[in-house]
């Protein structure tokens, strides 16, 4: 399945997507956002208090990861 990666900001705008990158499965492609949120986060983690990164399969969204920190 394609899926896309959305990064919003705290207000909920869309600032930047990715994709679309081919995953078998859901977990696969929310496990790999995760990473991304984790990649975006070293060093500058207070600057994305808010955000989060949005996790679609066409119009159906699977997950919206927080940013932490």
């Amino acid at each position: 399945m394609l899926y896309i990666f959305l990064l919003r900001d705290h207000d909920g705008t869309c600032l930047e997507d990715n994709g679309p990158l081919h995953f078998e499965t859901d977990l696969a492609a929310k496990d790999f956002g995760e990473s991304m949120v984790r990649d975006i986060l070293v060093g500058s983690e207070g600057r994305y208090v808010g955000w989060t990164l949005e996790v679609a399969n066409g119009a159906r969204v699977v997950c919206s990861l927080p940013f932490s920190g």
